[in-house]
């Protein structure tokens, strides 16, 4: 939802556009949707729509995700072939369409009639096997090049635009652009509060949701190695996922919680609460085995200018390793992810060198750098389509 109201805030600041946005009737009490009709107002039309139930498509006894797609899309295609609101729709735009309806768009020529439509995606794989990027091959991401390959010849496509700069590497003549992966950090004034940490702490902070997919497990097992300094403390920031609980309440944890060396905020947090736990912390945890895409807190950790510590493989690893701002570890190194933690609790030089290599990159990297050039060229389409 935070690339939506990016692309809302854009769309202000350009003046003349009214947006129509489609949530699902569970999301309306979500507080981020909340939060976007105060700020947003009679700018924002907010539609709820009812998601079918996926196990009933057809395309379900294939895949889960061919059922998915083309159960949004047909939600999609519905909603505004039946529009009877009193504003014209101009433009359809697609967030996350690689996630919501790549193969069914990619099958049609003219999928919302004679209206331009365009999107992003945000997490496609199947070219970064050939860029140099570390990660397994699957049968999907020959579905998904083949997808991409139909979708570029589409007409009534305007433009795609992503957050992996690796993609418009590998289509340079498509109809694609690539925005950076969007945080407005450097514009947040923190908030006052050190959330409990003791002064000569160093902390490593695990920011967003938590869930297994972050790999908690590995690096409370290797809190307990006797290597590791008493000093280095964890911050685990965000909404911790129900099923991890076990984890957290383990004989580890709990030990850690006592000493004061385990510290959780178990919440969506506001963005001055955000902005204060960078500000206090040492180094970022980006170490997600078996996750390719690009990360949230990556781009935070380098606004910050804080080092991270990633695994080799996926997106991730990629731009760790061309900015030289953390250190990389194998996905199944055990003996490696200690040794790294070891020396980034004991080496403040090295934690300062890596953190400024990453904020040269990403201090540019605001929330504007990502909205506008796409606000920009749907306004230039649509007055094109005018003409």
């Amino acid at each position: 939802m935070i690339y939506v109201r990016y692309l809302l805030r854009a769309l202000n600041r350009h003046g003349g556009f009214r947006a129509i946005l489609a949530v699902s009737e569970a999301s309306l009490v979500h507080p981020q949707v909340t939060e976007m009709i105060d700020e947003f107002g009679e700018s924002l039309i907010l539609v709820a729509v009812t998601l079918p139930e996926i196990s009933q498509n057809m395309f379900s006894r294939i895949h889960p995700m061919l059922a998915k797609q083309f159960a949004f899309f047909g939600v999609l295609q519905r909603l505004i072939s039946s529009w009877k609101g009193d504003l014209k729709i101009d433009y359809v735009f697609v967030p996350f369409l690689d996630d919501y309806c790549l193969l069914p768009l990619a099958l049609r020529d003219r999928p919302f009639g004679k209206i331009p439509w365009g999107g992003i995606v945000i997490s496609p794989r199947h070219h970064l096997r050939q860029l140099g990027v570390i990660l397994p091959w699957r049968w999907q991401d020959y579905v998904e090049q083949l997808a991409y390959r139909q979708l570029w010849r589409k007409k009534a496509l305007d433009q795609v635009f992503c957050i992996d700069p690796y993609f418009e590497q590998f289509y340079p003549n498509a109809k694609l652009d690539s925005v950076p992966d969007p945080s407005d950090l450097l514009f947040v004034a923190p908030q006052d509060t050190c959330f409990g940490i003791k002064q000569d702490a160093v902390v490593l902070l695990v920011y967003g949701y938590i869930d297994q997919r972050k790999a908690i497990d590995r690096l409370l097992e290797a809190m307990t190695d006797e290597r590791i300094p008493d000093s280095l403390t964890l911050l685990l920031v965000g909404k911790q996922d129900p099923p991890l609980r076990p984890l957290l309440e383990s004989e580890v944890a709990q030990y850690l919680r006592t000493v004061g060396r385990l510290i959780e905020i178990n919440r969506i947090v506001s963005d001055s609460e955000e902005a204060a736990a960078f500000r206090r912390t040492d180094v970022v945890w980006n170490y997600y085995p078996r996750n390719y895409c690009s990360s949230g807190a990556l781009v935070r950790a380098g606004q910050s200018s804080r080092p991270v510590l990633a695994t080799r493989e996926g997106v991730v690893g990629r731009t760790v390793a061309d900015l030289g701002m953390g250190l990389l570890v194998g996905e199944d190194d055990r003996e490696g992810l200690i040794l790294a933690l070891v020396r980034f609790s004991s080496d403040a030089e090295l934690r300062e060198k890596l953190g400024k290599a990453g904020f040269e990159h990403f201090a540019k990297a605001s929330a504007a750098a990502f909205g506008d050039p796409i606000i920009a060229h749907i306004a230039q389409t649509l007055v094109t389509e005018k003409c």
